[in-house]
Formats: C-alpha cells, sequence, structure tokens
C-alpha cells in the first residue's frame, strides 16, 4: 500500500524538454487533443500515437507521430498520457510523468490502479491533472502530496461553448453500452439486461443510434445492424446528432447531460445499490430518468424528453459538479502543466 507515499519520477531530469504527449487508444488521444492545442507551440513536442489511430488523430487536429512497437517513446522531457495502460508504457525509463485522468472521475475499488486513488505506477507520477474535485479527493486520499490540477474535462470544451442543439421533431436518441470490465459488477454494463427492449425503442423511436465504448463497439455492431439500428462508433458524432442519450455507466452519460440534454440511465441487476463508488455508483445516478428493466426503455425515454424541472435540476447539478472550468478547461490543464514543468526546471 502506498498511501501517504509520492515518488514523482524524474526530478533530476531538466523541464525544458519539449513537453510529448502519447496515446494508444482513440478515446485517450481525445482527451489530450484539446490540451496538446492549448500548449504553447514551442512548449510541444511529439504526439504519439499507434498506427491505426492516423485517421481519428487527424480528425481531432492531431499529427501524430507512430510509435512501433508501441512502448518505451524516446526522450527524457516529460510526457503525458490519460490513462494507467499508456502511463506503463511510458514508465519504462525515467522521465516525469503527467496523468490526466479521462472520463469524468467514474471509479471502482478503492486502491486499483486503474482508476484515481489506485496504486501501482501512480506514485511515480509528477502532476495529476483531475477533472473535478470529486476526482482530485480521490488521488489526494492516496497521494495527498501530489501536485494536482482541477481542470475540467478539455476535450467538452468547444461543445461547451458552443450554442445549445436545437431539439429534433421527432428527436433523434441515441443508445450506448460500457465495456464489459471484469474489475467488480459495476464497472461493466447492462447489455444482457436492456438488449431484449432495443427492437421495441428502435420502432418507437425511427432513427436511433447505436454506439458503444471504444472497447466493445465492435462486438455491438452486429446485433445492432440486426436490428436495424445504424452504428455511430464517434461520440463527437453523438453529441452533433442525438437529443436524447440512453447509456449504462460510461463518463459519456455525463459529457452528454453536461451540454444540458437529458439522459436515461440504464441499471443491470447486476449493480448492486448498497455498493458506493461514487459519481455513477450511486452519487449522481439520477442525473437523468433511470431504467431498471428492458420493457421499460420506450417509457424511460419518453420522460426524459418531457423533461420536467426536476429533472433538469439534477442534470445541472451533477454538470456542475463534475465539469468546472467548462468552456476552458484545456486552457487550464495546459497552464498548469506548463507552471509545473517550469517550477521543477528551477529545482534541479
Amino acid at each position: 500500500m502506498t498511501t501517504g507515499r509520492y515518488r514523482p519520477a524524474g526530478t533530476r531530469i531538466q523541464y525544458r524538454h519539449p513537453i510529448d504527449m502519447l496515446a494508444g487508444r482513440t478515446h485517450f488521444l481525445d482527451h489530450l487533443a484539446a490540451i496538446w492545442q492549448a500548449l504553447p507551440a514551442d512548449r510541444r513536442g511529439t504526439f504519439w500515437i499507434r498506427r491505426e489511430m492516423e485517421e481519428h488523430a487527424a480528425k481531432r487536429g492531431i499529427m501524430g507521430t507512430v510509435l512501433e512497437p508501441f512502448v518505451n517513446p524516446p526522450g527524457s522531457g516529460p510526457v503525458v498520457v490519460s490513462a494507467y495502460s499508456d502511463l506503463e508504457r511510458v514508465a519504462t525509463r525515467p522521465r516525469p510523468l503527467i496523468l490526466m485522468e479521462h472520463g469524468c472521475g467514474l471509479s471502482f475499488p478503492q486502491h486499483h490502479a486503474g482508476y484515481a486513488g489506485g496504486e501501482g505506477l501512480r506514485a511515480q507520477v509528477g502532476l495529476f491533472i483531475a477533472p473535478n474535485e470529486i476526482t482530485a479527493a480521490k488521488t489526494g486520499q492516496t497521494y495527498p502530496y501530489a501536485p494536482q490540477v482541477v481542470a475540467g474535462t478539455p476535450k467538452l470544451d468547444r461543445w461547451h461553448r458552443a450554442p445549445g442543439k436545437a431539439p429534433d421533431d421527432p428527436p433523434t436518441v441515441a443508445i450506448s453500452f460500457h465495456w464489459e470490465s471484469r474489475i467488480c459488477p459495476e464497472a461493466g454494463n447492462a447489455w444482457a439486461a436492456m438488449k431484449s427492449g432495443i427492437p421495441a425503442l428502435a420502432a418507437a423511436f425511427p432513427g436511433l443510434i447505436g454506439h458503444g465504448h471504444p472497447k466493445i463497439v465492435a462486438h455491438l455492431r452486429p446485433a445492432y445492424e440486426a436490428m436495424g439500428i445504424a452504428v455511430e462508433e464517434d461520440f463527437e458524432e453523438v453529441l452533433r446528432r442525438a437529443d436524447i442519450y440512453i447509456c449504462d455507466a460510461s463518463s459519456t452519460l455525463y459529457e452528454f447531460a453536461s451540454l444540458d440534454r437529458p439522459v436515461v440511465v440504464m441499471n443491470s441487476p447486476a449493480f448492486r445499490r448498497q455498493i458506493h463508488y461514487g459519481v455513477r455508483f450511486w452519487l449522481y445516478a439520477d442525473v437523468g430518468v433511470e431504467c431498471n428493466r428492458a420493457e421499460d426503455l420506450v417509457g424511460a425515454v419518453r420522460r426524459a424528453i418531457e423533461d420536467p424541472p426536476d429533472q433538469q435540476f439534477r442534470r445541472r447539478a451533477a454538470s456542475a459538479a463534475l465539469y468546472p472550468n467548462a468552456g476552458h478547461a484545456a486552457e487550464v490543464a495546459a497552464e498548469g502543466i506548463v507552471k509545473h514543468c517550469e517550477a521543477q526546471c528551477q529545482r534541479t
């Protein structure tokens, strides 16, 4: 157990080097892209990606550099990642490490390495970029002396600055599922419990969009298509097109709600009500209409469309807590990274 211990890696290395970033999955890149663009041009180093991500990176305005094999990027300056799996790839050599927590702070058993407050290589991180105070508090419990910047969610900046979407008539509905993580039941999804209700949903709302976490969408695609549902893998397109979003246990549930659009929260029978992990379980589970049975999906969406004042209040309260600095989170994160690097340089 590393509670109370903090060992920033690379404290003897000069921070005058350009700042690198590395992303091994498209959704990790999405979280870093806006920060990269907010960094001063002369502080940007190399943005390392996998070869199959080149097209996606270009869509996000990133001219990535392919790293093969995808481990141990060259350099000795600071490197920013947004996932523990990528932290494992850059921690193979001594260099300053900066970890941005991707998502809105969903986490599961305390001290699991993959989530805020976890252990393992997180003890080597020199700066944590947190989306909100909830996430920062979890990190602070394990690493009370670790520097942190509570930035918000940079990938949503342009959406938070844009005018609200005028609802379609009839409204466009999207449904999505988290991937099948085995960490605990709550880290999984509600696919098995809810899939039988999707055909009726598609019949009630023509044009239903099928989406999923990047780790499961390829598995969902054949099932969606067999139901006559068009699949959209890019969540940015879901944000552009949808008026109502149905999801089980992903940060995208809260990202969509933060645009002040109604959501439906699907619960699996496997999700334990007596377990409390914070944001989704069960602090802000009422961000939208909760649905516990497949046969209730259509009714839940219809209630969400009505969007009464109490539902609006809960959605806006959750969004205010989870998305500080809305519209300029990237600038806050970039400024925090640069200041941290300059301060460390002065100490060496």
